[in-house]
């Protein structure tokens, strides 16, 4: 076996004799025989060598540094020297949702293999992957800690110990093990994500004013809404049923099972849209909008957090956003940018009609559009800002 090993390192630095001198190919035969008589991690030609295989690839820099990287050249962790004596900086990179960067005890670089050969010995790096488990064994036994990362190592062990979910430097932590990331956005978001940092649930509140029914209107200020972008959905909570921190939301999810594997379960969102709905915006009237975007009324010029409401009712946001309908609202880039309603009206001949409506969150009006009860294929669409009509031929549905 060792033969076929040393024939084929032959093979391979004949390849490489276009790339280096003679002398040069003639070292690194020598120092992969080395690995694999003594059973030692060597560099050679910026490759790390384990009893004489290729293990990962080793970029040395000149001022006291080395980037730890996977046969496909992806960096692992990156070292550089420490401003301490007897120390080294490690920045840790792979599959974690945030980078890790710890001062390490130890310095090697007058031994630079030391540095793979550790992490490899100790399980931190295999088969080209930082390993989540034998990672955070190494940073407990080897780092100097600051308060922040003692408390967040603390937080972790207990979540695990426990069997609770906990959040950590915005990553949440199930049984202790890395379930999502979440992040607040501006003072009213909330962001839940995979561990890939794709968003699959965003939070916004909402406030209780202009709710008809005061039943609803409770000690809190707010309601939360859940927005399910990929699927078209969205729930809402009432906040005295949810601790408000990025805890409670995210207990909220697992409890719900709204996440499986890092993405959306379309069975368990469905099952929380049932059971909570918009109970909520339901009961506003209908020319009501959230405070979120405030009230505004023809003539005036309201500013609000979300962005510029003109006289008109125009809401100022970013155009290339996904637009979605919830009930009665038209949304575009979380802001609410329009309203539509539907309802039975009659005809000049006394026929009955399809009437759906269509205004600014304001009430001023936009559009309209009418078809006969007996062909809802057909639609007549009077627009509001010339008074014109338009034939649409199409079904509609819901």
């Amino acid at each position: 076996m060792k033969q076929i090993i040393l024939g084929l390192i032959f093979f391979w630095v004949q390849s490489l004799s276009a790339q280096y001198t003679k002398s040069e190919l003639s070292k690194h035969r020598r120092a992969v025989e080395k690995s694999f008589n003594e059973t030692t991690i060597i560099i050679s030609l910026d490759t790390i060598f384990e009893k004489g295989n290729p293990v990962g690839l080793a970029k040395i820099g000149k001022e006291n540094s080395i980037s730890i990287r996977n046969l496909e050249d992806k960096e692992l962790v990156f070292i550089r020297k420490s401003e301490r004596n007897d120390r080294s900086l490690y920045t840790f990179n792979g599959t974690l949702s945030t980078v890790l960067q710890h001062e390490i005890r130890g310095e090697y670089w007058d031994e630079v293999a030391k540095y793979p050969q550790i992490l490899l010995q100790k399980g931190v790096i295999l088969n080209g992957q930082l390993m989540d488990k034998p990672l955070g064994n190494f940073i407990k036994e080897n780092a100097i800690f600051t308060a922040a990362v003692q408390s967040h190592l603390r937080i972790i062990d207990e979540s695990s110990r426990l069997g609770r979910v906990a959040v950590s430097m915005n990553t949440i932590f199930n049984k202790g093990e890395r379930y999502g990331i979440i992040k607040k956005v501006g003072s009213d978001g909330v962001s839940i994500r995979n561990l890939a940092d794709n968003e699959l649930i965003y939070l916004k509140k909402e406030s209780f004013k202009g709710v008809e029914d005061l039943v609803f209107n409770t000690n809190g200020q707010f309601y939360l809404v859940f927005i399910f972008h990929s699927l078209n959905k969205q729930a809402e909570l009432d906040n005295s049923n949810v601790f408000v921190g990025l805890k409670s939301h995210a207990e909220t999810v697992i409890n719900a099972g709204l996440i499986q594997n890092g993405e959306l379960d379309a069975a368990a969102v469905d099952r929380f849209v049932q059971s909570h709905g918009a109970q909520f915006s339901k009961k506003r009237e209908n020319n009501e909008i959230s405070s979120i975007f405030g009230k505004a009324t023809t003539g005036e010029n309201t500013k609000t957090k979300a962005g510029n409401m003109t006289t008109n009712g125009y809401i100022e946001r970013n155009k290339n956003a996904a637009i979605s309908l919830s009930y009665d609202k038209i949304e575009q880039d979380f802001k609410v940018i329009g309203m539509v309603k539907r309802s039975m009206g009659m005809s000049m001949t006394g026929d009955k009609i399809n009437v759906i409506s269509f205004s600014f969150p304001n009430a001023t009006g936009v559009a309209e559009a009418q078809a006969a009860l007996a062909n809802d294929t057909k639609w007549t669409i009077i627009t509001a800002k010339d008074g014109k009509e338009h034939t649409l031929t199409s079904q509609i549905k819901g």
